[in-house]
């Protein structure tokens, strides 16, 4: 059968050359087009190339911003617990309370390790109600104090009249379900605005009743219950209320007043001596356990966005475990806003993930038709 005969390889090698030779001449009539085209590759391969590493960095600062902007009760991590501690030696009473604000903390997923600082406590006891003493005048309004201790507080607030609390070894006598008995004297300072609030001065004592609607007292025994006495020793300020360690909580700063519609509730916080806990922790004299708060403080300096997904997941398992025990609180409860935050990030990274998609394929649509 016959069969054509086909060209053999080096036939076509003038054609080849010829081609070359069109092209190169093209290229020496149109080198506008030329530049055009190796700007627009090399415009390209470097933003193909910087695209991620411009991403990662925007992530991380997008994830610094968002915490660094949020509240400080919201981005940061707080752990409550009510219980009763034995105070330490007398160098560091409140060692006990910090261990177990590390101890806790160590319990924690790394990734909330990471970017979280040691624990910084804050011990109250119940809310006690301030009783009418006799011979002194009714005031208006029902008082109610709560005494408290916050860790490295000497830091934060000025002495503006009379002296710090102390320890004393002093009590007064009253009345207690209708049977004398001797309060123990506790001295403590206030602001200036919460002494005009509950009408005290430098020097006055009041007696303190545990006060029947506070949680924790309608939880212990009624008859372990006893009266104390605060004495005004001191007048302190705040040195700004809205540094990150009060936590937005000034209620040191000032009381709180409630009006139910009926009369007004004055809600009064006061710093007590740190050498005064041992015994105000004493079961033979007081068997009132106490709220310990530990915060820990987020950094935002610490976050990366790469290690995103695996905090998100552990932030949203602290919610789990922790966010519903507030309804015992011998349980230890924790408050943070931090997953919403980091949700509401994730949103507008997803969001700028699909511009920078659209970025993509137009450059790609502009290297193609070059």
């Amino acid at each position: 059968m016959a069969r054509a005969d086909l060209p053999t390889r080096g036939a076509t090698a003038p054609l080849s050359l010829d081609v070359i030779k069109a092209v190169l001449r093209r290229l020496r009539f149109e080198r506008e087009l030329v530049f055009v085209v190796l700007i627009a590759v090399l415009l390209t391969s470097l933003v193909f190339s910087a695209i991620p590493r411009v991403f990662n960095r925007m992530a991380d600062n997008g994830l610094v911003w968002a915490i660094d902007h949020a509240s400080p009760l919201t981005r940061n991590v707080v752990a409550r617990q009510v219980s009763s501690i034995t105070p330490g030696p007398s160098t560091d009473v409140f060692a006990p309370v910090s261990a177990a604000g590390d101890e806790f903390r160590a319990s924690l997923a790394p990734s909330i390790q990471r970017i979280t600082s040691p624990s910084s406590f804050v011990v109250d006891t119940v809310r006690f109600a301030v009783a009418d003493t006799p011979g002194q005048p009714v005031f208006p309004f029902p008082r109610f104090v709560t005494l408290r201790y916050q860790q490295d507080i000497d830091q934060h607030i000025t002495l503006v009249d009379g002296r710090m609390p102390q320890a004393v070894d002093e009590t007064v006598p009253t009345q207690f379900n209708d049977q004398p008995v001797d309060a123990q004297v506790f001295e403590i300072a206030i602001s200036p605005e919460t002494a005009r609030q509950i009408a005290v001065t430098l020097g006055d004592t009041l007696v303190l009743q545990p006060a029947r609607d506070d949680p924790v007292v309608r939880r212990s025994p009624y008859n372990q219950l006893r009266p104390i006495a605060v004495r005004v020793v001191g007048l302190i300020q705040l040195n700004d209320v809205t540094a990150e360690y009060w936590l937005s909580d000034t209620r040191l700063d000032r009381a709180i007043e409630y009006d139910d519609g009926n009369t007004v509730q004055i809600y009064a916080t006061a710093l007590f001596a740190p050498d005064a806990y041992p015994l105000l922790a004493d079961p033979a004299q007081h068997a009132l356990p106490f709220q310990y708060t530990w915060r820990y403080f987020v950094d935002p300096a610490r976050l990366d966005a790469g290690q995103f997904d695996q905090l998100a997941a552990d932030l949203r398992k602290l919610d789990a475990q922790y966010g519903s025990v507030f309804a015992d609180p011998t349980k230890i409860g924790v408050s943070t806003g931090l997953s919403r935050i980091l949700r509401d990030y994730l949103s507008q990274r997803n969001l700028t993930q699909a511009v920078l998609s659209l970025i993509t394929v137009g450059l790609i649509g502009v290297a193609v038709a070059v």
